[in-house]
């Protein structure tokens, strides 16, 4: 990994959002409830958006 994308994981609140990301899914895969299915796309989703995001810039993050 560059140090770059390093960088932009060492944030504060992207390490909030794995570790949720991670909880949500551990909860839709034990339980298979439509709402903790729900929550991991919903986190999936905004995952994919700021990869995007970060791909797509022109400077460091």
């Amino acid at each position: 990994m560059t140090r770059r994308v390093l960088a932009h994981l060492a944030q504060p609140d992207h390490a909030t959002f794995v570790i949720a990301l991670a909880i949500a899914a551990v909860e839709a895969v034990r339980t298979r409830r439509r709402s903790a299915i729900a929550i991991t796309l919903l986190l999936a989703v905004a995952l994919v958006y700021d990869a995007w995001e970060f791909l797509t810039a022109d400077g460091p993050t």
